[in-house]
């Protein structure tokens, strides 16, 4: 696997300590593993690393330890070298980066904008989780996106048939009375038809049986209305059912567009709060691999 590294842009600024610099005139004493020159201050660090060659002669000399510092965003690259002192490029071999476990996913998909194969830069020691976190984070943007879509198509196809109704009822209630159509029997024939009673509980029971008796006793028909005035009373009213009804559903498809264009911005914006929530908190997202794509969100 390639040795992936982090090129780092100082953000703190540049300090020179002459301190730490090699005396050129004294080069070949720096390199003694016995003792430090003793014009140059010396770190408990150097120190120790003097000690052990000393205790490990015959064996390949080392020179000074790598810190690892686990880090979860680019801000924590950055507070690091800080800490650490570290603003030249040269330095970078004095520090390695792990990506911790539970960086969320937005924060490890800006390191790896900053993480690519390479030697010079700040070595990440876990290149492999950075990877899952990648492949995680596009396998929810994808998913998430088709299910944003997919939902939003079908509550547009939906509001598209409802506008054209709403369009549709508002000419229609506008009609005068010689424009409504007939509905129903013909007016020669309406109220026509077999007699009906009200029994009320009481005096009758509660459930009253069935009347029988001879044929002669059968339940009587009563006739149609008999004058012109009964009938254009009820081709009036049924121009006004026509009315109502058509005034009762533009109602209904009225507050029913207003509930789809509600659920579309409520929709996109708290899908979008809980998405970019998933993103941005610490989690096991992307700890490792994972069915990516299976069971889909849409």
């Amino acid at each position: 696997m390639p040795r992936y590294c982090i090129p780092h842009v100082p953000s703190v600024p540049r300090v020179t300590d002459t301190s730490d610099e090699p005396d050129e005139s004294n080069a070949t004493s720096v390199s003694r593993p016995s003792r430090a020159h003793p014009t140059r201050p010396t770190s408990p660090t150097t120190h120790a690393v003097a000690y052990f060659n000393r205790m490990c002669r015959g064996y390949p000399t080392i020179t000074v330890a790598q810190v690892v510092r686990i880090v979860s965003s680019l801000a924590d690259v950055d507070a690091a070298l800080q800490d650490l002192g570290i603003t030249e490029v040269n330095q970078a071999n004095q520090v390695r980066f792990q990506l911790d476990e539970r960086a969320p996913l937005q924060d490890a998909a800006e390191i790896g904008v900053r993480t690519r194969p390479g030697r010079h830069g700040f070595i990440l020691v876990n290149p492999e989780l950075l990877e899952c976190k990648s492949k995680t984070k596009g396998a929810l943007e994808r998913s998430f996106n088709i299910m944003i879509n997919e939902a939003l198509e079908r509550i547009d196809q939906e509001m598209l048939g409802v506008d054209a109704s709403i369009s549709e009822l508002k000419v229609l209630v506008l009609k005068n009375d010689n424009q409504m159509p007939h509905n129903g029997p013909p007016l020669v024939k309406r109220n026509r038809g077999v007699q009906h009673v009200i029994y009320p509980h009481p005096p009758f029971p509660e459930d009253p049986s069935f009347e029988h008796g001879t044929p002669r006793e059968r339940v009587p028909y009563q006739p149609a209305y008999g004058t012109q005035q009964e009938r254009d009373e009820a081709a009036a009213r049924d121009r006004r059912a026509q009315r109502a009804l058509w005034h009762a559903k533009l109602c209904i498809l009225e507050a029913r567009q207003s509930i789809l264009k509600d659920k579309r911005s409520e929709m996109m914006s708290k899908m979008r709060v809980e998405f970019n929530r998933i993103m941005e908190e610490p989690s096991d997202l992307g700890a490792g691999y994972a069915a990516y794509e299976f069971p889909p969100l849409a």
